[in-house]
């Protein structure tokens, strides 16, 4: 019994690496996903409460705040109760 328990041990100790690798390798070949500090966000159009329609791109070179929330999100919908 103790034999089985410091082989299933070895073998652990010497697979966990091996599964850590390969996870690394995959993520270092995908895609980049999301923006980095100064990059240009993609174009957004969204329809205003007002009906008129809202596009970024008319936004370049102006601070713009984004503020995305949920309606099932507790200190969001504290933030914006309406």
């Amino acid at each position: 019994m103790k034999n089985i328990a410091i082989r299933t041990l070895a073998l652990l100790m010497i697979m966990t690496p091996m599964v850590s690798w390969t996870s690394g390798e995959k993520m270092a070949n995908e895609p980049k996903i999301g923006l980095n500090v100064g990059d240009i966000a993609p174009n957004i159009e969204m329809n205003g409460p007002d009906g008129k329609v809202y596009s970024l791109k008319d936004l370049r070179g102006k601070i713009v705040l984004i503020d995305f929330w949920a309606s099932w999100c507790g200190p969001c919908r504290r933030e914006n109760p309406n």
